[in-house]
């Protein structure tokens, strides 16, 4: 009977594609910006950037806005973290700046959306992302 309390929050949390944790961190990062960097937990039911071992950052969009949201100051841990380490394997050593201006007008709406909510913070250690995200996020 333990075993199956268990295996159940793996299942499910296994089970969660990156459109579904992709719609629940923006829905926390539009309640709580500051949300966007927590250490996701499925338990305490925290979807963020780095949920489900950073399977965000796999995007090289979200991950240019974590790291410039998140990782200029290391909140809550960022760098080094799932999310940062998954993220460096697909942007590679493009700056923040040069990657939204390249991946942004196409990422889907979602997409746009969470990098939106996070906009004042991404320009603070990326203004050369002002174009872009003035184009796609107003």
């Amino acid at each position: 009977v333990g075993l199956a309390i268990i295996a159940a929050p793996v299942t499910a949390n296994a089970a969660m594609s990156f459109n579904s944790l992709l719609e629940k961190a923006l829905g926390m990062a539009a309640k709580d910006p500051k949300k966007f960097c927590q250490k996701g937990s499925f338990w305490k039911k925290v979807y963020s950037v780095r949920s489900l071992e950073g399977l965000l950052c796999t995007n090289k969009t979200i991950y240019a806005a974590a790291v410039a949201v998140c990782g200029t100051n290391n909140i809550e841990g960022f760098n080094g973290s799932k999310c940062d380490q998954k993220g460096k394997k697909v942007a590679g050593s493009a700056g923040i700046g040069s990657i939204l201006k390249d991946t942004l007008p196409a990422a889907t709406s979602s997409t746009k959306k969470l990098v939106c909510t996070q906009k004042p913070m991404i320009l603070e250690s990326a203004p050369d992302a002002a174009p872009v995200l003035d184009k796609v996020c107003g």
